[in-house]
């Protein structure tokens, strides 16, 4: 159906090419006939001025009517297709009246050459020229006017025709029969020029659809390419998005193992931290420097006779061995707080070691790596080949 519809319009925009080729072809033969007519009268002028002389009756002279005849009649005929041609170039009408104006003045030139028979070679070359219209209504009524011109003149005036006094009556079919041969040829030669030119024409539209279609699928690849593009920009926005997510997803990611691992780390330090502060606690608790104070009450009290009391008296007797238990106590309490204050402190230089890395590796940033530089360029230039060969470069 499509190539059905495509035939078809490549025969009308055929029919419209030819038609307008004829209508240009028109326009311009009526200009061209334009001037030769005015160039016929002229021709005409002359003619009669150099052939006809002045005629003398005793002493007055006049011109000669021939050449007021083509003054007058030869202006007259050329005048009325010049115009038409002027303000309506390329109607039918002109055309007619053009090609009766061009036999006419063959007809006028052959009067006033006196019927000469080179003359009448006039009429062959207005055919001719008529030819180029490639219309044969027109040589059909140059023709008619050439006939009914020659049979007139023939019958009542042959020497304005044959350039004799008397002639055959028949002598203007053989003059006609001529013409006619000649428009014969001529048909000829205008079907075949208005077949070939139907033919250009329709090379012309085939051309001209082709062209359309080709426009047309340029057209259609542009626009897949422009959304091709489009679609890969987004997904290459979408990508960027998504390795700047992954990124900070890893980014985060590690900054959680990292701390997890810094939290084990420091969490194992911290067990051995809190075991060593309760030992350190319970140490206290069970220390006896609270009866320290009891003992120091007593002597105290008994401050006046501290000899006596501490010699006879039952509590005073037991003061120094007190003292000295109370000393060794003191002593092993001090030595597992010394203890454990040591592992305290060691665990909590444990901890600063380990944020103290932390610290350090939180500085490093950027990974380096070693490329090949040609052939990141090659993948470079291979990833936008496109763009290159669309912009010529």
């Amino acid at each position: 159906m499509m190539t059905q519809t495509s035939g078809m319009s490549v025969k009308a925009r055929a029919a419209e090419l030819f038609q307008t080729g004829e209508a240009a072809n028109y326009r311009h033969t009526d200009r061209m006939f334009a001037w030769l007519m005015a160039i016929q009268w002229i021709v005409g002028i002359g003619m009669a001025l150099w052939i006809s002389p002045l005629a003398w009756e005793g002493r007055m002279s006049h011109t000669h009517i021939h050449v007021w005849a083509a003054i007058f009649l030869g202006g007259a005929v050329a005048g009325l297709p010049i115009l038409l041609a002027i303000r309506l170039p390329g109607s039918v009408l002109t055309r007619h009246v053009v090609a009766a104006g061009q036999m006419v003045t063959s007809a006028l030139l052959i009067h006033l050459s006196g019927g000469r028979i080179e003359t009448n070679f006039h009429i062959f070359g207005s055919l001719a020229f008529l030819a180029f219209y490639r219309d044969w209504r027109v040589l059909l009524t140059a023709t008619l006017v050439v006939c009914v011109d020659h049979y007139v003149r023939g019958v009542y005036w042959p020497q304005s025709i044959f350039g004799v006094a008397t002639a055959s009556q028949w002598r203007w079919l053989e003059h006609a029969g001529w013409v006619v041969f000649e428009d014969i040829f001529l048909l000829v030669a205008i079907r075949q020029n208005l077949r070939t030119l139907f033919g250009l024409a329709e090379r012309q539209a085939a051309l001209e659809a082709l062209n359309a279609d080709i426009e047309g699928q340029v057209t259609e690849r542009t626009a897949e390419l422009r959304a091709e593009n489009l679609e890969r920009r987004r997904a290459e926005e979408s990508l960027i998005a998504a390795h700047r997510d992954l990124l900070e997803a890893s980014r985060m990611a590690g900054m959680a193992e990292v701390a997890t691992n810094v939290l084990h780390n420091v969490g194992n330090v911290l067990n051995s931290v809190n075991v060593s502060a309760g030992l350190v606690a319970d140490t206290v608790r069970k220390s006896k420097a609270a009866n320290l104070g009891k003992v120091s009450a007593l002597l105290v009290e008994h401050e006046k006779d501290l000899g006596n009391f501490l010699s006879n008296d039952t509590r005073g007797k037991q003061i120094p061995a007190y003292l000295a238990q109370l000393s060794e106590h003191l002593l092993a309490c001090q030595e597992v707080t010394l203890k454990e204050l040591t592992s305290l402190n060691t665990n909590i230089g444990h901890i600063k070691d380990i944020v103290a890395m932390q610290q350090s590796y939180a500085k490093v940033s950027g990974v380096k790596e070693i490329v090949d530089v040609p052939a990141l360029v090659e993948d470079s230039l291979s990833l936008n080949v496109g763009a290159l060969t669309r912009h010529q470069i």
